[in-house]
């Protein structure tokens, strides 16, 4: 019989925000919670908008991320030089 891995701490749910410092986070305070909202909404529109491509939304998500020209041609509406 093998022996189990040690546990990571960090992986669990509790320790995954601990990890990330998720609490630590002022997004409750005021308006901020709805202003993130907002730019999240505003994001999202703007990779549903992108017909140039059939990719999922999931990788439209990660290719900007991920790629500056696909960005700047998702924000600007022009390809960057």
């Amino acid at each position: 019989m093998r022996a189990r891995p040690p546990v990571d701490r960090n992986l669990t749910a509790s320790g995954a925000r601990r990890a990330v410092r998720e609490d630590a986070s002022c997004t409750g305070k005021g308006h901020s919670a709805a202003n993130l909202a907002l730019l999240r909404r505003a994001a999202l529109n703007l990779l549903r908008r992108d017909t140039g491509n059939k990719l999922g939304l999931r990788r439209r998500k990660l290719r900007a991320m991920l790629n500056d020209d696909y960005r700047a041609r998702l924000l600007f509406g022009e390809p960057a030089t």
